[in-house]
């Protein structure tokens, strides 16, 4: 009986549990399906906008980080927003986000190589 309570207790206790690797493989997939010329709103539904516990105390929200840049490409400012969809590096954050570009609130492209040529 004192094995199927612990066994029962420990499942709750898993269950309960939020890890950053629900967010990473959710973001991982749902990132396939951002297209160019979405709206913002549409990619917000996509990915989702909620904060996911990281072990405890800290939170990584979704986007992880936005910004503001000036799109070569694009001539003007457009807006960047970064998901989460790895784990960061520790000297450098990019390495586990993926970028979105947005311009008045359109996707223009996704990831790496569109951003390196803005």
């Amino acid at each position: 009986m004192d094995k199927i309570f612990l066994f029962v207790a420990i499942l709750l206790f898993l269950s309960g549990c939020v890890t950053t690797s629900n967010l990473t493989n959710s973001n991982t997939v749902n990132i396939s399906k951002i297209n160019t010329g979405m709206t913002k709103q549409n990619v917000e539904k996509i990915l989702g906008i909620e904060t996911t516990l990281n072990g405890g105390d800290a939170k990584i929200k979704n986007p992880y980080r936005r910004e503001t840049i000036d799109c070569a490409i694009a001539a003007g400012m457009c807006e960047v927003d970064y998901y989460y969809i790895g784990q960061l590096g520790e000297k450098d954050w990019n390495s586990g986000v993926m970028p979105i570009i947005f311009k008045n609130n359109k996707v223009l492209g996704v990831g790496w190589n569109y951003l390196s040529r803005q």
